[in-house]
């Protein structure tokens, strides 16, 4: 940094992670704020007030400001209030080509306690935070809600119904099938993992995963997925360890048991999201993939849409939560108001069954 009278020159050279980050932006906010720390070394060491920049009248970009390191030109001009300055601030890349040009950035005078608070202030003070305050309801929110017994009492029938018709009872049938595509998958992906299910294999479960590299946000899925392994017959506890009991595993591969299956429509969803899931298991479990785009890739939700609004089990499941609301507020005032609170994956399949009956 160069100073001269009311003028400083300033060299910004951003960290590795800005650099990294300069083609995103015009011009970085962290570099552009680094041009205001700037202009406070163009005050004088008598200078016992704090500033702060309030605004500017303009920002001009030429070019986009990518490379590093680049130069800060700042003007520091006086005004006829003496707690407040302006200045112009010229930013120039390394071979001296200006970028972009700040003018009339206003500097003010502020009061440090206001600002800073005294030297006692706890510092989580300065940091927010969620404060849930508690309100009441109205008494009367409720009043018109049809008893839960009522409405048990009344849904339990249709239910029952609903899982004697043919079409369910035949996607019921093939459930089954679907975990034998699934443990197909885990079998899988602890292969292409590096793992060979060798007879009386004895290991802890943190050993395995550390040499096989499975990530640490992954943990309890492999946990699992060796919990699975076991309820297969293919591993078994002892004491603190896992053992394979089953070295030989005869089971179709995930291709041969969809191919079985996709003739069977009732499970077409659950299918298509097991397989685009399943056949990457091992990436996910390593963390090289992140398993949210496998489940919405590239933000498109079509394939858990397809399978909580057309799946045979969410059709049942959402005309009951259905047939619970209409008979809930089959009573309801034509002015009561309702709060409705729903828990859900955010495809919105609970939903549109819900909605045609709530009053606008």
């Amino acid at each position: 940094m160069d100073l001269e009278e009311n003028q400083v020159f300033a060299q910004i050279n951003p960290s590795e992670t800005i650099a990294e980050e300069l083609n995103h932006y015009q011009i970085h906010p962290i570099l552009l704020d680094a041009c205001f720390q700037a202009v406070g070394a163009a005050f004088s060491e008598e200078q016992l007030d704090t500033y702060l920049p309030v605004s500017f009248q303009q920002l001009i970009i030429h070019n986009k400001l990518d490379e590093k390191p680049f130069w800060s030109q700042v003007k520091l001009h006086f005004t006829s209030n003496p707690k407040v300055y302006s200045a112009d601030i010229l930013i120039a890349n390394s071979e001296g080509e200006i970028t972009a040009q700040i003018n009339q950035l206003q500097i003010q005078a502020v009061n440090r306690e206001a600002v800073l608070g005294n030297s006692t202030t706890n510092l989580q003070d300065w940091l927010y935070t969620v404060e849930w305050k508690p309100q009441p309801l109205s008494s009367s929110a409720t009043n018109f809600v049809v008893q839960t017994q009522a409405i048990f009492d009344e849904i339990v029938p249709e239910f029952r119904q609903f899982l004697s018709q043919p079409q369910f009872k035949k996607y019921a049938e093939l459930l089954p099938q679907l975990e034998d595509v699934s443990l197909s998958y885990i079998i899988q992906a602890f292969t292409q993992m590096g793992f060979e299910f060798t007879a009386k294999q004895q290991f802890l479960s943190q050993e395995l995963a550390d040499k096989l590299g499975i990530t640490s946000k992954q943990q309890r899925l492999f946990e699992r997925l060796l919990e699975i392994l076991s309820e297969a017959g293919i591993l078994q506890r002892k004491n603190q360890a896992w053992e394979v009991i089953q070295e030989s595993i005869k089971i179709d591969s995930p291709s041969q048991i969809k191919t079985q299956l996709c003739l069977d429509l009732e499970i077409e969803a659950e299918l298509s999201l097991l397989s685009a899931c399943g056949s990457h298991l091992a990436e996910v479990l390593q963390g090289k993939l992140d398993p949210i785009q496998l489940l919405f890739p590239s933000g498109d939700v079509s394939f858990l849409t397809q399978l909580y609004q057309n799946s045979p089990g969410a059709k049942v499941m959402n005309t009951l939560v259905e047939k619970v609301i209409q008979k809930a507020l089959e009573n309801q005032p034509q002015t009561q108001k309702l709060k409705v609170l729903e828990i859900g994956a955010g495809t919105g399949g609970t939903t549109a069954y819900i909605l045609p009956h709530l009053k606008t």
